[in-house]
């Protein structure tokens, strides 16, 4: 009788040790792989797909059907995890952030300078 009530102690301990560990995993992922919060990716996956589907209507639509396909991918590709990972790093580096401080608080201020110059298309 001793011996499994042992058991059931054992079980219970080796059960909370391990949603310690789990919890602690969770943290350190958090802290070390900087997840955001929808609210601060949404914006900028909402204004990604809108200059891509304003491409597509002022370029001209896809004459083909595998165009539009790929058109519809490029657009949906922004939801992906490695797609909001690229406009995050595109968003940083290119915008090239300014900061200015105003009674020792850090503010972003907007950037001034114009969009780069895009490539001639080719004929």
């Amino acid at each position: 009788m001793q011996l499994a009530s042992a058991n059931g102690t054992i079980r219970t301990s080796v059960q909370e040790s391990l949603t310690a560990l789990n919890l602690g995993i969770d943290t350190y992922q958090t802290f070390r792989f900087l997840t955001p919060e929808v609210e601060t990716i949404l914006p900028i996956v909402a204004l990604a797909q809108s200059e891509l589907r304003s491409h597509y209507l002022n370029v001209g639509f896809p004459s083909t059907f595998s165009g539009a396909i790929n058109a519809v991918s490029q657009i949906e590709y922004q939801c992906t995890r490695s797609g909001v990972r690229g406009l995050i790093n595109r968003t940083l580096v290119q915008a090239q952030p300014q900061f200015r401080v105003v009674e020792g608080i850090l503010y972003a201020k907007p950037v001034t300078t114009d969009p780069p110059n895009t490539p001639p298309a080719t004929k």
